[in-house]
C-alpha cells in the first residue's frame, strides 16, 4: 500500500503538469480504486468524462474502474447526470449519459433504466444515421 500511495502522489503531480493526459488519468484512476478512495475516484471519473464526453470509451473506462469497488450504480448515474448538466445542449452527450446510466441502473432500478434507455434511443436517432451501429443495437435491446 505504501507503493500505491507513492504512485498516487507521482501520478497526481504528473496530472497537474498535463491535466488532459488520458493515460495518466487512467493510471491514477486504477490506483485510486485500488486504494479504495471512492470520492477521489469519482472526482477523477468526472474529469475523465469531460475530456471526451461524446466518446463512449470514456464511459466504458469509468465502468471498468468502478467494477468491484464501492462505487455503485447510483454513484455512476449521478456522475453521468452531472455531465448531462454541463453539456445540456449536446444531444450526443445526453444520449451517451442516458445509455450508460441505463446500463448501470438496470439491475437495481429497471423502470428508471428503461426510461433512460428510451431517452438515449431518441437522442441517438436524432443525431445518428438510421443504420448506425448504435441505433441498430438499441433496436435489438428494445426487442428483448
Amino acid at each position: 500500500m505504501e507503493k500505491l500511495a507513492e504512485a498516487r502522489l507521482a501520478l497526481e503531480e504528473s496530472l497537474a503538469l498535463e491535466p488532459r493526459s488520458y493515460p495518466t488519468v487512467k493510471q491514477l484512476l486504477a490506483t485510486l480504486t485500488k486504494l479504495g478512495d471512492k470520492a477521489a475516484a469519482l472526482n477523477l471519473m468526472g474529469q475523465l468524462l469531460r475530456m471526451e464526453p461524446q466518446n463512449p470509451t470514456v464511459f466504458n473506462d469509468c465502468l471498468l474502474y468502478a467494477n468491484h469497488t464501492s462505487i455503485g450504480p447510483r454513484d455512476l448515474a449521478n456522475l453521468f447526470d452531472s455531465l448531462k448538466q454541463d453539456y445540456a445542449s449536446d444531444v450526443l452527450v445526453q444520449a451517451n449519459c442516458d445509455l450508460y446510466a441505463s446500463t448501470v441502473l438496470f439491475p437495481t432500478d429497471r423502470g428508471e433504466a428503461e426510461r433512460r434507455l428510451a431517452k438515449a434511443e431518441a437522442g441517438f436517432r436524432a443525431v445518428l444515421p438510421t443504420n448506425h451501429q448504435v441505433v441498430e443495437e438499441l433496436k435489438k435491446i428494445r426487442r428483448t
